[in-house]
C-alpha cells in the first residue's frame, strides 16, 4: 500500500498538477486525464498484488470484451520522454523533467502501477494504481500508432 493514505480528491489534484500541460507524444498528442475505479482494488490480497488484470482495465474502462491489452511497466511507457537525449534542448529538458516529477507522484501515491495500453492503432493508455482506500486510479491518454 501507498506509505501514506491520501484522499482521492488529493490524488485527482496532484496528478492533474503533475501532467499539466503534458501532451504524450505519438501520431496525435493527447493530453492526459485523471481516472479513478473506486473500490476495484479491495479485494486484492497483499500476497498477490497483481490481481489487476488486463481484462479488468479493459472492462472497468468500458472496451469490448476481447479487446487487445498489453501492459508495460511504467519506467518502459515513460522512458522515451523522461530519459535525457543528446539532441534535447532547453524545452525538451524543462519538459523531461515534468515527466520525471510525474512518474515521482505516480510511484509515491499508488502501488502496483502499471501501463495498459488497450486497443492498437487507436490505443487507450491506462496508467493505473492501488491506492490506500483500495481504488485503481491514476491517469489515462490516447496514442495514435498506424
Amino acid at each position: 500500500m501507498p506509505k501514506k493514505k491520501i484522499s482521492s480528491d488529493d490524488l485527482k489534484v496532484l496528478l492533474e498538477k503533475a501532467s499539466d500541460g503534458l501532451l504524450f507524444p505519438s501520431e496525435s498528442d493527447f493530453p492526459f486525464v485523471f481516472v479513478q475505479w473506486a473500490g476495484a482494488a479491495a479485494n486484492c490480497e497483499v500476497r498477490e498484488p497483481h490481481c489487476v488484470t488486463p481484462e479488468a482495465i479493459a472492462t472497468l474502462s468500458g472496451h469490448a470484451a476481447g479487446t487487445a491489452v498489453e501492459t508495460v511497466t511504467l519506467d518502459e511507457f515513460f522512458k522515451p520522454v523522461a530519459t535525457m537525449q543528446d539532441w534535447f534542448g532547453d524545452d525538451e529538458k524543462a519538459e523531461m523533467k515534468q515527466y520525471q516529477a510525474l512518474l515521482a507522484v505516480l510511484k509515491k501515491n499508488l502501488t502496483d502501477v502499471a501501463v495498459y495500453r488497450v486497443g492498437k492503432t487507436d490505443v487507450d493508455a491506462y496508467i493505473v494504481g492501488k491506492t490506500a482506500a483500495g481504488d485503481l486510479a491514476g491517469l489515462s491518454t490516447k496514442l495514435i500508432e498506424t
